[in-house]
């Protein structure tokens, strides 16, 4: 098989599939309007091309019209000739002009029944502005959840689910030194963690909420934060402060996982506080390692990554019902059903006493994590993918689209990946 991968954005999601087919043994091109200063390269099976290198001022329209008669001469014309397929993936609104043209040009070519085609979206937002009807009939529509999934059933859409993965790095353990350096940082007090976008419906309030009942109970807490999408951050520190909470603001740079216990550290007086950038991730990894409670909590989140990541490094993650799709409560994660902050704090009372259900809880997010791996995801629904459209077979996404559970994926991801034993 050979991938095509186009994202005019160069997503971190079609990045880490495209690694993922390749380390599948797929020769796989991903084709991004990127930095026109910095050079193509090729790792093992993927090749990475930034398209604007041909096209200095390429917007969106440009990078579609001119790609892909690029794409069907270079690559897809030879391949045919000599019998072998190709499957070419685009995503989100932007690649809907993508998805038309090229399939336009090989209806038009006689060659349409020997090319996959897919079209991805994470979100039902401005569907109504797409042709919906015509896009079906272009190519396999995907997306990253059964919860998305029924959304766009709601709009006449059917769709498979292919969803979003964990790179090899997410599973490196975390050196059982550093998660009792840490833990020896915040002895006595209660470490939480929030890493989402400033919006209302991340429940930001909710959060603030349940480190004021902790403080109130004397609990000693500390929420660690860190955001995107700042439109909403200064409600949310406004919000803070009316809380009467102690908060501090820091920037934390690449300090890796020294860095990340130091500033731990140094926020013994407060009660929250806000990351300026993202930490490395080794770091990242230990906090989700050592925190007491992950808040992966958003009232609506099509695919909560941030869950999924904490899961690989064996953290405690209390996640909304929305992350249905690969959470059982009590079993691999704490679920949240409403966004008052009570709910929490009876469950956390409840794993603050259960400490052996608690481990058994790290030990289950971290197998059923494996099966989020991009090599497994990639096993799972695309290969093989059809040599036509009309017969495109991809299996079902999530663990329902093959047999798993913990021994399962614990056996086939301990000779996979380098995860903790």
């Amino acid at each position: 098989m050979q991938f095509q991968l186009l994202s005019f954005r160069g997503s971190s999601r079609m990045q880490e599939m495209a690694r993922g087919l390749a380390e599948a043994g797929q020769e796989t091109h991903f084709w991004c309007a990127g930095d026109s200063s910095l050079p193509s390269f090729r790792a093992g099976g993927e090749y990475f091309h930034r398209w604007r290198q041909r096209v200095p001022h390429a917007g969106e329209r440009a990078f579609s019209a001119l790609l892909v008669p690029y794409l069907i001469a270079k690559y897809v014309r030879p391949r045919l000739a000599r019998g072998l397929v190709t499957a070419v993936l685009a995503e989100e609104k932007h690649g809907v002009a993508t998805v038309f043209q090229l399939d336009w040009l090989l209806r038009r070519a006689g060659l349409r029944e020997r090319v996959a085609i897919f079209w991805h979206t994470s979100s039902a937002f401005g569907f109504d502005r797409v042709d919906a009807e015509r896009l079906a009939s272009a190519a396999t529509i995907t997306t990253v959840s059964r919860c998305m999934r029924r959304q766009l059933q709601g709009l006449g859409v059917d769709s498979v689910v292919i969803p979003n993965g964990l790179g090899t790095e997410s599973y490196t353990p975390v050196p059982a030194r550093q998660v009792y350096e840490l833990a020896g940082r915040v002895t006595g007090r209660v470490l939480l963690v929030k890493l989402a976008d400033w919006v209302r419906r991340e429940r930001w309030l909710q959060a603030l909420a349940i480190v004021a009942e902790l403080r109130r109970l004397g609990r000693d807490p500390l929420l660690i934060a860190q955001g995107g999408n700042d439109t909403g951050r200064r409600q949310v520190l406004a919000y803070a402060y009316a809380r009467g909470l102690r908060v501090g603001v820091w920037d934390p740079g690449q300090t890796g996982a020294a860095g990340l216990v130091e500033l731990v550290s140094r926020a013994r007086q407060l009660d929250l506080l806000v990351l300026d950038s993202a930490l490395d991730p080794g770091a990242r990894r230990l906090l989700f390692r050592g925190a007491h409670a992950v808040l992966a909590d958003g009232a609506h989140e099509p695919f909560g990554q941030v869950g999924l990541e904490a899961m690989a490094a064996r953290g405690l993650v209390y996640s909304a019902g929305s992350s249905e799709e690969y959470v059982v409560s009590k079993r691999n994660a704490l679920v949240l059903q409403t966004g008052d902050a009570a709910e929490f704090l009876r469950l956390f009372a409840w794993m603050s006493k259960e400490r052996t259900r608690a481990a058994a809880i790290r030990r289950a997010a971290q197998r059923t994590s494996l099966d989020y791996a991009w090599p497994e995801i990639v096993a799972r629904t695309l290969l093989p993918p059809a040599p036509s459209h009309a017969t495109v077979s991809v299996a079902g996404g999530g663990p329902s689209g093959r047999a798993s559970g913990p021994a399962r994926s614990a056996d086939r991801g301990s000779r996979m990946l380098n995860v903790e034993p």
